[in-house]
């Protein structure tokens, strides 16, 4: 478990968990992003999902690029996972798997969404250009662009659009087969955001001088901070669409994770609360 940042206080319970057992890629970029947004998080391999109390945590990562008994034990989980969004979490589904770990996923996404076929692609483009993880207004408002969304690979999986449940949005697809890449979907009171993009390998080496775009870098915090805005009213958390304000404390607050904001007008913060933590 990760130690909570220093400007964290000491009884703070970690809100985020990252499912990850090995570096994707060999990249630090999930706990890299993580903590530059002030996020606090523990990190668990996915054999300890199964024993892991969810009830303080408003975000589920998993993380890309994982071995075979990663997505083994992630089959036999997958129920609780689907299971923790319909009571109102959120999950960030990283489904880009066959990288260099070799592990492939051998089911389908909580929810009963299912990949469409193997596409190791070089171009994805946007499909939502209003969507808040392409247009950066959660961050810096520097918006995500198809330039951007050009590396070896920018993905390896693709989801078949027909099973994905009403209330579904597309935000990235191949520009090859116009297959979805990044979606977002409800389950339930809760949210799934599911990508099969190079997120971690873009990050750590594409990075400028390389001629491939660098979707990671601009986006990724992006990424993180909106699954995180989505947590959940019922949960004692509510996200404020209005300038200035994201997070409001509609309940007993408590000293939390801050979130920083890089806006026009200067540093922002958001705030979390939660009802009745004991």
């Amino acid at each position: 478990m990760r130690s909570p940042s220093a400007n964290v206080s000491s009884g703070d319970a970690n809100r985020v968990l990252l499912i990850q057992e090995t570096l994707p890629w060999k990249s630090e970029a999930n706990t890299s992003v993580l903590d530059s947004l002030n996020m606090s998080y523990t990190v668990i391999p996915m054999s300890q999902f199964a024993s892991t109390d969810l009830t303080g945590y408003y975000l589920v990562i998993v993380a890309n690029d994982q071995k075979l008994d990663f997505y083994t034990d992630y089959n036999s989980v997958k129920a609780k996972l689907a299971g923790y969004v319909q009571g109102g979490g959120v999950l960030l589904m990283g489904a880009c798997d066959t990288g260099w770990a070799n592990g492939t996923i051998a089911s389908g996404l909580p929810g009963g969404v299912q990949f469409a076929p193997k596409n190791y692609d070089y171009y994805n483009v946007i499909a939502d250009s209003s969507h808040p993880i392409v247009t950066g207004e959660l961050t810096d408002n520097v918006k995500l662009t198809n330039a951007d969304l050009y590396s070896q690979y920018v993905s390896h999986r693709e989801f078949d659009e027909s099973t994905l449940p009403e209330g579904s949005k597309i935000i990235l697809q191949s520009r090859s087969t116009h297959r979805p890449t990044l979606v977002e979907y409800p389950i339930g009171k809760g949210t799934v955001i599911a990508s099969g993009l190079t997120w971690e390998y873009n990050w750590k080496y594409h990075t400028g001088g390389t001629g491939f775009g660098m979707f990671a870098r601009k986006a990724m915090d992006d990424l993180f901070a909106y699954a995180a805005s989505l947590a959940n009213p019922a949960a004692g958390y509510e996200y404020v669409r209005q300038a200035g304000v994201e997070y409001e404390q509609t309940s007993t607050p408590i000293e939390g994770p801050r979130l920083r904001k890089f806006g026009t007008s200067g540093l922002k913060l958001w705030t979390k609360t939660r009802e009745n933590i004991d």
